[in-house]
């Protein structure tokens, strides 16, 4: 597991990620309800404290993602 951490401050900011060995294990989890020290996270004191367990997107796919969804920006092609 790796805790993604602000590079000044060295704080958590509050996401990280895990990997899988055996795909049927990490399918499970992203199904079920997570806690955090023995608690279902939500409001504590304020801060709210969400688990969100999804699949990784390559970062090619992301690219691929980002460019069909939603407007395309750039100069037209030529003769237009």
């Amino acid at each position: 597991a790796v805790i993604m951490k602000d590079r000044t401050t060295g704080r958590a900011r509050g996401f990280g990620f895990v990997v899988f060995i055996d795909p049927a294990v990490a399918e499970i989890v992203i199904k079920e309800k997570h806690n955090i020290d023995g608690r279902m996270p939500g409001f504590e004191l304020g801060f709210s404290r969400t688990v969100e367990a999804k699949k990784a997107v390559p970062r090619d796919d992301q690219n691929v993602l980002s460019r069909t969804s939603g407007s395309i920006q750039g100069s037209p092609g030529p003769g237009r």
